[in-house]
């Protein structure tokens, strides 16, 4: 039997940068499902902190429902937990979304457990998800070659 992934999470390297493409596959997770993507998420970082590799996020959330609270939690510690490799280096992160209310509540509750480290934008097609990317990598290059 195979185990249905609530998340499917790929590495793809842009210009100098790890872009981890995180897709939510259904509206909700199950246990084991929601156990396996913060497993993953926290190997991904993991393996970031041995790398020492900068790095983005594009998560495609379109398919995402209503997650509880206590997952958004979760979440949100793991992202604490990690705190020195974001402000270290993650690039910037782009939400792929549609235009819908769901998502707008969930990240509001987020917020108010979590403050983004770098640069977040909500982006409705890839294009301006890489943009955004491109547009934080840049000035991150800028910036180290005049200090």
């Amino acid at each position: 039997m195979e185990l249905e992934y609530f998340t499917k999470l790929e590495r793809v390297q842009h210009n100098d940068i790890t872009i981890f493409m995180i897709t939510v596959l259904r509206e909700l997770p199950t246990p084991l499902q929601w156990q396996f993507t913060i497993e993953s998420f926290r190997e991904e970082f993991e393996r970031v902190k041995n790398e020492h590799h900068k790095f983005a996020f594009i998560m495609d959330v379109r398919k995402i429902g209503r997650i509880s609270i206590s997952q958004i939690k979760e979440f949100v510690n793991l992202l604490e937990t990690y705190t020195v490799v974001l402000q270290e280096y993650l690039v910037a992160s782009s939400i792929l979304t549609t235009k819908n209310s769901i998502l707008a509540i969930l990240f509001d509750i987020m917020k108010t457990f979590y403050k983004t480290k770098k640069p977040l934008l909500f982006v409705y097609d890839m294009k301006s998800a890489y943009d955004h990317i491109d547009s934080f990598d840049k000035k991150i290059i800028r910036d180290e070659l005049t200090t």
